[in-house]
């Protein structure tokens, strides 16, 4: 992916309540049992347990929860210092999806 989130400050330390609240809101989105919800915690069990780097974690969820950037955005809350999703950086992650589904689509011979 390169790095398209670019570094910002996150001064404020994350406390439980916000990542209980985001969860939630994944929750409302798709429902606790929704293939995109199990997939989600499990990237983010990998993300603590160093497993996934933070542009790897940004790059899955992204492209995890596509069309749903209220949900990528509100993840900035947990990224580690200097790491920030913009809006452009949605644009540029979902152009390049676009280009790969092209592909996978022509690569069928459809």
């Amino acid at each position: 992916m390169g790095s398209s989130a670019r570094k910002s400050a996150n001064p404020n330390p994350v406390r439980v309540k916000d990542a209980i609240l985001y969860l939630d809101d994944v929750k409302m989105e798709y429902g606790s049992y929704h293939p995109v919800y199990i997939k989600f915690c499990s990237i983010m069990k990998r993300f603590k347990s160093r497993e996934v780097d933070t542009p790897g974690v940004i790059e899955r969820v992204a492209k995890l929860f596509r069309g749903k950037n209220h949900l990528v955005l509100g993840l900035n809350r947990f990224l580690p210092y200097g790491y920030k999703i913009s809006r452009e950086d949605l644009k540029q992650m979902m152009l390049r999806q676009q280009q790969e589904d092209m592909g996978a689509f022509y690569d069928r011979g459809w």
